[in-house]
């Protein structure tokens, strides 16, 4: 799902979205989920998938933080990443 975010056309991006967003509401687990974002999204070579991935998991952060874990290691991960990024 999270390489469709960077897709060329809008639809299926927003769907990818949506389905991710589904994920989080249904597992209520960020985990597994922000793997997928840093190792197929924030670590990619095409900046279109990067910078579609960190609007996409910001948007689900704010729609979805009480299903955080504040002191999980990949949070704290795709934070670091996230201000490596920064230029994207």
């Amino acid at each position: 799902m999270v390489l469709n975010l960077g897709d060329g056309k809008p639809q299926i991006r927003k769907t990818s979205h949506y389905c991710l967003l589904a994920y989080i509401r249904t597992f209520k687990n960020f985990d597994d989920l922000i793997e997928a974002y840093i190792t197929n999204g924030i670590m990619s070579k095409e900046w279109q998938l990067r910078q579609k991935s960190i609007n996409s998991f910001q948007s689900i952060l704010v729609m979805e933080m009480r299903y955080i874990d504040w002191n999980s290691t990949l949070f704290r991960r795709i934070f670091e990443l996230l201000l490596t990024k920064i230029k994207d």
